[in-house]
């Protein structure tokens, strides 16, 4: 029995992706292009059996339709910029972080947010009612207000109440210097909040990747920063690995 393949990389294609398959192995693709190279084997022609197989998250995985005018209709929550994520921020890190701001009077407190870059999705709504809040990043764009390398921070020791850095670390090529920093601008009993990509996570460079977390490596960040770890759980959401953490200065 004739059998036809095609094979494309979802972690390279942005935005919600839809693909239908017909008899004739025609690819409709709800997005507005496809760089080359990404597909393999589309021929054409009626045929008894068509197969999809897709990537996600580095597994493969395959759905198959029979008949002569079999369909085959699949919606992926395809990664934004082969990086795993979906429109914005991962999901389980929003929901995360939401979670610790809930239990949080913010009202009168200055939080600093290192690696504030908006790429895609920030948790600076989640933290109503502060009487500051700033965000650095080492170039500009959105969310960011001061452009400063979190190497060596311009600001005095103990200035803020909350530091938060989610999915920076990753991309940070020195990241014990950032810890450090961010914990020496933050008052002694102040929160600090951090999030990155664990072990297995595909490459993603914005602009660039260098590192992964495993849970007990995140202990160590928090001592870094001097802040007793409060607590250190891994990323829940399915393909996704990361670490989340929170300290507390001593």
């Amino acid at each position: 029995m004739a059998r036809s393949a095609c094979f494309f990389r979802v972690d390279r294609l942005p935005k919600l992706l839809s693909i239908t398959l017909t008899s004739t192995l025609t690819c409709r693709l709800a997005m507005t292009s496809v760089g080359a190279g990404f597909w393999r084997g589309a021929g054409t022609g009626f045929i008894a059996q068509t197969i999809l197989t897709y990537n996600i998250c580095g597994q493969r995985h395959a759905c198959t339709g029979r008949g002569r005018m079999s369909q085959i209709a699949i919606e992926i929550d395809a990664y934004d910029r082969h990086v795993g994520m979906r429109d914005g921020m991962h999901q389980s890190v929003i929901d995360w972080v939401a979670a610790v701001a809930s239990r949080l009077d913010c009202a009168g407190l200055k939080i600093l947010e290192v690696g504030s870059y908006d790429v895609n999705g920030s948790v600076r709504p989640l933290f109503q009612g502060a009487e500051s809040y700033t965000g650095i990043d080492y170039r500009p764009g959105p969310g960011v207000d001061i452009v400063m390398n979190a190497h060596a921070l311009h600001f005095d020791d103990e200035s803020y109440d909350i530091v938060i850095s989610t999915e920076m670390l990753e991309h940070d090529d020195e990241f014990w210097l950032s810890m450090k920093e961010m914990g020496r601008v933050l008052r002694k009993g102040g929160m600090l909040i951090i999030t990155a990509r664990g072990n297995g996570f595909m490459l993603h460079d914005y602009p660039t990747d260098y590192w992964r977390f495993l849970p007990s490596a995140f202990t160590k960040l928090l001592e870094l920063a001097s802040c007793e770890a409060i607590q250190v759980k891994e990323d829940w959401q399915p393909g996704h690995p990361g670490v989340f953490g929170i300290g507390r200065k001593k």
